[in-house]
């Protein structure tokens, strides 16, 4: 037998990168971006105090009559009452005002600050997907899991399909009235085996997931944050030294 090993060539190959790299490369670009994409903005109208008031792109504001009228002449094609019983409480471009503004490109520190406060800012959401993910490894290490899958499985042998339009109508309904679209993404873990032990691809699941509860959640109605059911947090001051 032979003692000396012939060295194998280690080839290089092009890998897929991790999703954190991916993330840096994009908020790289997305800076450069700033330094050449235009800016500008458009007049901004909202309803406060049972009248309209529009901000400019220059900060300047203006109040005007809550009529159907005023929305008219400012070519917004909005029923006034819609401002009035509170369907539209977030700010609402009007059209043909657009102005360039002075711009102000990101600086290269914004670069590693950004992904912070997105963080930050989504932090909600991180923590329902931990929470849930938590709650089904209790699942899982009870057995509950697999014996439901199972069952699961046998029930809906030959009628599959309506599994993934039950699960394509339950992720809609849930995008309508909850709000669930990022969320959904802790759904995986349940339903990607049910639909691979039923014959089905992984894709079909990310469909059924992901395309469902996106196309429901733009005709969300119900959610607090659409229907003004949240209550307005009064102004605070800081008092006088």
């Amino acid at each position: 037998m032979d003692s000396t090993a012939t060295p194998q060539n280690h080839r290089w190959r092009l890998k897929m990168p991790g999703a954190f790299t991916i993330l840096f490369f994009l908020t790289v670009i997305a800076v450069m971006l700033t330094w050449v994409v235009p800016a500008g903005s458009y007049s901004k109208l909202q309803y406060t105090n049972n009248h309209l008031q529009v901000t400019k792109p220059s900060g300047a504001k203006e109040s005007l009559p809550a009529t159907q009228a005023t929305l008219d002449k400012l070519n917004v094609k909005i029923d006034i009452q819609q401002f009035k019983s509170g369907a539209i409480s977030k700010p609402v471009s009007i059209p043909n005002t657009y102005q360039r503004l002075k711009q102000h490109p990101a600086s290269i520190y914004s670069i590693f600050t950004s992904m912070v406060n997105g963080t930050m800012q989504a932090v909600d959401i991180m923590i329902f997907i931990f929470v849930l993910g938590g709650l089904i490894g209790v699942v899982k290490e009870s057995g509950a899991f697999e014996a439901g899958l199972m069952a699961l499985t046998k029930k809906t042998k030959g009628r599959e399909f309506t599994m993934v339009f039950l699960v394509a109508v339950l992720l809609m309904l849930g995008g309508t009235l909850c709000g669930i679209e990022e969320e959904a993404v802790a759904f995986y873990p349940i339903l990607v085996p049910v639909f691979l032990a039923m014959g089905y691809d992984s894709i079909v699941c990310v469909g059924a997931i992901f395309l469902a509860s996106s196309i429901g959640r733009p005709s969300q109605r119900l959610t607090p944050s659409q229907s003004s059911l949240l209550p307005t947090p009064p102004e605070r001051t800081l008092p006088k030294v």
